[in-house]
Parts: C-alpha cells; structure tokens; sequence
C-alpha cells in the first residue's frame, strides 16, 4: 500500500515545488538513481546516478579563458595554465600553434597544469590554449 506526503509549502496555483534540501554530509540511507535534492552546503539542484550526486548544469553562456605562450623552437613543456587538468582530458582544450589546431593527445598531453608538446612549437610561433569547452559553469552575467 502506497503513501502519500502532502506538501505543506505548496499552494493552489502555485508555480514551485520545494525539493528535498540538507547538506553535503547528509542524504537518503540508500540513494537511488533519478532522486533529486538540493545541497545546501553547496547551493547546488543535484541528482543522483551511477553511485554519485551530480550538480545540474546552469543556463547561460559558458566562460572561455586563454592562455598564451610563445614557442622557441627548443621548449616543449609550457605552463602553468589557468587550469589543471589530468591526462587523458586533452579533448577539454582546444590548442593552436601559429594559428594551426593542434591534435589533441598527439600533438600534445596535458598534465596538471603544464601542457607537453611531442615537438617544440617553432621559434617566435605563438601558443595559444583555449579553456572552458568541457565546463558547465556558467557566465552570471548572462542570465
């Protein structure tokens, strides 16, 4: 036999339901996929699935940064980035040599927040890194 909770909070015509809110230390006993909370410890709307909680994405326009070095036609290694990555996470990043898109986990790895060429870019060529494309933070400024 089911149950059924009324929700106190919520009142004819209204247009908003109040989900269930507790901090990052607190939660189901036994989480289920498709459950949705707020954290309060966070600020955060969460669901859950595969075993974690995960944030839900915002609406808006995502920050891009740049980093921007300047080969020497000997060095490989160049750093540090705005950002810190793990290997394996060269597709989060689009690169450029002298204007010239560089193949992602060929041309070079990242690692932390160094990126490591398999070849120096040239003399006077200039490196530029392009952040943000595996982001789901947002701009506030675009809401």
């Amino acid at each position: 036999m089911g149950r059924m909770l009324k929700n106190t909070l919520l009142r004819s015509a209204s247009y908003a339901i109040r989900v269930p809110s507790s901090s990052s230390a607190y939660g189901p006993d036994s989480p289920v996929d498709g459950q949705v909370r707020y954290n309060a410890t966070l600020n955060k709307m969460q669901y859950y699935s595969i075993d974690k909680w995960i944030n839900f994405a915002g609406e808006g326009k995502v920050l891009l940064e740049k980093d921007s070095f300047v080969g020497d036609g000997t060095t490989r290694e160049f750093g540090p980035m705005l950002y810190s990555y793990s290997t394996g996470e060269e597709l989060s990043v689009l690169v450029f040599v002298g204007n010239v898109f560089q193949n992602p986990g060929v041309a070079y790895d990242l690692s932390g927040d160094i990126i490591r060429f398999s070849s120096p870019p040239n003399d006077l060529q200039p490196v530029i890194i392009l952040h943000g494309y595996g982001s789901t933070i947002i701009d506030p400024t675009t809401l």
